[in-house]
């Protein structure tokens, strides 16, 4: 038998006492807006995708971690937020060729 867990990006669902928990926050943006259902899905089953998501999140999280007051962190700040943008088009690039 096959069942298939459909999440919104905040649902937190209990399945025979384990627990699934949402995707990560960062992926909650305009830019996926129209792929949610697939992400969702996607980020359940593929390691890969899965893998992918994840290090977008957690560029998306040093972005806000890193203060703006050095020019060190400032360059760590701007090679985040080009990480970020190369890792949210791989992630569209992804979903795209399976839709």
């Amino acid at each position: 038998m096959l069942i298939i867990l459909v999440l919104t990006f905040n649902d937190e669902v209990e399945f025979n006492n384990l627990i699934v928990m949402p995707i990560p926050p960062a992926l909650n943006i305009d830019e996926f807006a129209d792929y949610k259902e697939v992400i969702v899905g996607l980020y359940m089953i593929d390691d890969d995708f899965r893998a992918l998501c994840d290090d977008y999140s957690m560029s998306k999280m040093q972005i806000e971690k890193i203060s703006a007051k050095s020019f060190e962190d400032k360059q760590r700040k701007i090679e985040y937020q080009q990480l970020s943008l190369e890792l949210e088009k791989e992630i569209l690039d992804y979903v795209n060729k399976l839709t």
